[in-house]
């Protein structure tokens, strides 16, 4: 990985246990709502409300794409009018990051959490496996053809490296919180 939001290799070991491998599914999922409750209070404030029901206007687009939308129009338009160009380039920094971890988060939240030992592919991916002991990992449901390669699984999630990814969403929240506060004084 060159990048934090980069795929992660197919991971080393499995995890012993389902409620390892969710417990990170919850951790990701739960920073990724986070990042976005952050963009959206970013819109409220790009559109001269901040922290009013406006915040929920971002989020009126179904999908990651097309709630960030309105957002950068919004933020155009800020732009226009408060000219900064050092934080008009961190607030684009800011949305193409996001959109790398999108990929990554979509991963999670459209994969299934499943005991793989027993499953040849696996076996020949994983050395550790051990016949008969439970080892789950998070992995896409075999009817996503887009996320298989030749009918195999083109990645695959372990709890390390879910706290991984979790972690360095925090972090981009993190830095987006920053920049709220920024344009918010």
């Amino acid at each position: 990985m060159v990048n934090p939001w980069d795929p992660f290799p197919f991971p080393a070991t499995a995890d012993p246990n389902e409620s390892d491998t969710y417990y990170g599914v919850g951790e990701v999922l739960s920073q990724w709502e986070f990042l976005e409750f952050t963009l959206a209070r970013m819109y409220s404030v790009f559109v001269g409300a901040p922290d009013t029901a406006r915040v929920q206007e971002y989020g009126r687009g179904n999908i990651f794409r097309t709630r960030i939308g309105p957002l950068v129009m919004e933020a155009d338009q800020y732009f226009t009018h408060s000219p900064n160009q050092a934080k008009e380039a961190e607030f684009d920094r800011i949305i193409a990051i996001a959109l790398f971890y999108s990929h990554r988060r979509n991963e999670v939240a459209h994969s299934i959490v499943m005991d793989v030992v027993d499953l040849p592919y696996f076996r020949g991916k994983v050395p550790f496996l051990k016949s008969g002991v439970k080892q789950c990992l998070l992995v896409p449901p075999f009817h996503s053809m887009k996320k298989h390669i030749n009918g195999l699984p083109s990645y695959a999630y372990n709890k390390k490296q879910l706290m991984v990814l979790a972690r360095n969403i925090f972090a981009h929240k993190e830095r987006a919180v920053e920049f709220l506060t920024d344009i918010s004084s």
